[in-house]
């Protein structure tokens, strides 16, 4: 073997340990999000199969694990049965709950209705934000915001999206910045 060969061995030995070794990082944040996306599909399942909850809008995100339930629901124990169910989920860590409790009348859901998609229009119309998955929910015109986001900036121009929308009244900002 001549002196090339070796050398050239040995940097083809090299790229290929650096590139092995890059992708054991890509491998496992593909797996953390093929994991979370089972997640939230399992979850979903578990409360459109349960007769008290699959009534009710509830949005399911998670995170490494972390499932987070935002929306409306009509009673603490329906609140209490959405965390039980996600939290029997095999490979949930924790639930954090940002359901809202409360009944409404159908006038004040309309307006809600017209609420959220005034919300969410903006909110697909906005360069920065299109890109995200963000859940609004509104109830008496307060506006939940959910999702994930890359950057605090990214969940601070949401919020005052939301709270430019004529009739809000004000906006609860459970997104998660990743």
């Amino acid at each position: 073997m001549t002196k090339a060969t070796v050398l050239s061995h040995c940097l083809i030995g090299l790229v290929l340990a650096v590139f092995i070794a890059g992708c054991g990082d890509t491998k496992e944040n593909t797996g953390e999000y093929v994991d979370d996306t089972v997640l939230i599909s399992k979850v979903n399942e578990e409360i459109f199969n349960d007769p008290m909850l699959k009534v009710f809008q509830i949005n399911v995100e998670s995170l490494k694990g972390i499932v987070q339930l935002s929306g409306i629901v009509d009673s603490q124990i329906a609140s209490d049965r959405a965390v039980e169910i996600a939290r029997s989920v095999t490979g949930v860590k924790s639930v954090k709950n940002d359901l809202l409790v409360e009944k409404e009348s159908i006038g004040e859901y309309v307006d809600d209705t017209v609420l959220i998609s005034k919300v969410n229009e903006e909110i697909f119309n906005d360069p920065m934000l299109k890109v995200f998955q963000i859940n609004v929910e509104s109830l008496k015109g307060i506006v939940q915001l959910s999702g994930i986001v890359d950057s605090q900036i990214a969940s601070d121009r949401a919020v005052e999206i939301a709270r430019s929308v004529t009739g809000v009244k004000s906006v609860k900002n459970d997104i998660v910045v990743e």
